[in-house]
């Protein structure tokens, strides 16, 4: 079951993001919207190789998860010091309590950071998804009065929500609404040189 389990892991680590047709945008303004509040930004954690030890997996243990590898703490500092150059230091972030997305919270540099579970991954215990997405949807709409935030959580949580999937240490700005899914407002991606996209017409 181990093995299956591992192997499921690295198909979906490979499996293609769901298309999301965008067009380039300018950072500055984009960032400058967070600035009104209101916006919640999802991250998936960023660059973390490996497998958890699923059989007995542990939180509070990082030495039976997967966790950041260099690249992927790089990644994470490269999008604080980006927040900070615009302002941004003080972004409130929400994470995992999974150690590689408390690791990328914590590299980001910004604001404090709370451990949540609605943002825990789902993926080994996928009779837990609709649960975990709504308890995901609660936090949200909490949030969502107040200042803009940062949700650091996993792939399956962010397709859930948005239909979308990132690659780690991307970032989705939604503006939640009543209808699903979110308002997509635009999408950060660290993995090519910190280039900023909004949705566009397919």
């Amino acid at each position: 079951m181990t093995r299956i389990r591992f192997l499921l892991g690295l198909l979906a680590a490979c499996l293609p993001p769901l298309p999301l047709h965008t067009e380039p945008a300018d950072l500055p303004p984009l960032l400058a919207q967070l600035h009104d509040g209101g916006y919640i930004v999802l991250m998936r954690h960023a660059s973390a190789p490996g497998a958890d030890m699923v059989d007995d997996i542990d939180l509070d243990d990082c030495s039976r998860q997967r966790e950041l590898s260099d690249r992927g703490r790089e990644e994470a500092q490269r999008l604080g010091l980006l927040f900070r150059e615009h302002g941004l230091g003080e972004t409130p972030v929400h994470t995992s309590r999974y150690c590689r997305c408390w690791q990328t919270a914590e590299a980001l540099g910004l604001g404090p950071v709370t451990r949540q579970p609605a943002l825990d991954s789902f993926f080994y215990a996928r009779e837990q998804r609709e649960q975990r997405l709504a308890d995901m949807r609660e936090l949200i709409a909490a949030l969502a009065d107040g200042p803009s935030v940062i949700l650091v959580t996993h792939r399956l949580n962010i397709v859930g929500l948005t239909d979308t999937a990132l690659n780690p240490a991307d970032m989705l700005i939604i503006r939640p609404r009543d209808a699903e899914p979110p308002e997509i407002v635009g999408r950060i991606s660290a993995a090519v040189g910190t280039r900023a996209f909004r949705p566009s017409s397919p």
